[in-house]
């Protein structure tokens, strides 16, 4: 049974191990660790992955060796999912990461979502940029589960280099559930053709990416008569009064 250590910082820690590595794409890889058996999360979660490596001096971790990632699976998996990627010019963190072995140790912190499934009767509609839609692969998993008072949930991803990732899963999600659709583009202009094609102010929208493709999407939306109070971005609140959205 794992320790979880309680922090100074009023959080607890997670001592969490590394059970497998696969490559989903070039230069995209999925890391699976085990589950501490106290810690429980919500579709879409967001939490920060520590390197073994306290700085004694500090008693803490140095920002060099956290990093704030996705969780890409929901709890009664029974495991922790985080996909991302480590392109060839990549940081500190990601090459220890990619060097690591099955059996390394790391932390777990600051668990939450901004992701949640809203069940009010309404559309939702999923935006992600490349491997921004793992965001979302643990909100499809829930709405396939219990789709009650959701109308439909519609997935639209770009990616560029036409690696598009969870694929198998969406079409399986898809098989299960009418309700779900999912489409995958590989420029901008598709992008936004498949999103006019959709678009309602009655919706909710989800969006995952950098920060310059939520506010050119944001942007469209507005464009298209979607008010910013059914806009949902994986950000801080910050975020949204740089947007003046508070």
């Amino acid at each position: 049974m794992l320790v979880i250590f309680v922090t100074s910082k009023d959080y607890m820690i997670y001592p969490i191990t590394l059970v497998n590595v696969r490559k989903e794409a070039s230069f995209t890889y999925t890391y699976e660790f085990t589950k501490p058996e106290n810690l429980d999360w919500e579709e879409g979660a967001h939490t920060h992955l520590a390197l073994d490596n306290f700085n004694h001096e500090t008693g803490w971790f140095d920002k060099k060796d956290i990093r704030h990632l996705s969780i890409t699976s929901l709890p009664e998996e029974n495991k922790i999912l985080i996909t991302t990627r480590i392109l060839k010019n990549h940081s500190y963190f990601k090459e220890k990461l990619l060097t690591s072995d099955i059996g390394d140790m790391f932390y777990l912190f600051k668990v939450g979502s901004r992701l949640t499934l809203k069940r009010e009767n309404k559309d939702l509609v999923l935006l992600s940029a490349g491997v921004g839609i793992v965001s979302f692969r643990p909100v499809i998993q829930q709405f396939v589960k219990n789709p009650e008072n959701i109308e439909s949930l519609t997935l639209i991803n770009i990616d560029s280099s036409g690696e598009f990732l969870l694929q198998d899963q969406m079409n399986e999600y898809h098989e299960t559930n009418s309700r779900f659709n999912y489409y995958y583009v590989q420029s901008r202009e598709l992008f936004y053709d498949r999103l006019r094609e959709i678009v309602s102010n009655e919706s909710y929208y989800y969006i995952v990416g950098s920060d310059d493709f939520l506010k050119q999407v944001r942007m469209e939306l507005n464009k298209n008569g979607v008010s910013d109070d059914l806009i949902v971005f994986d950000k801080k609140p910050e975020f949204y009064k740089e947007l003046n959205m508070t």
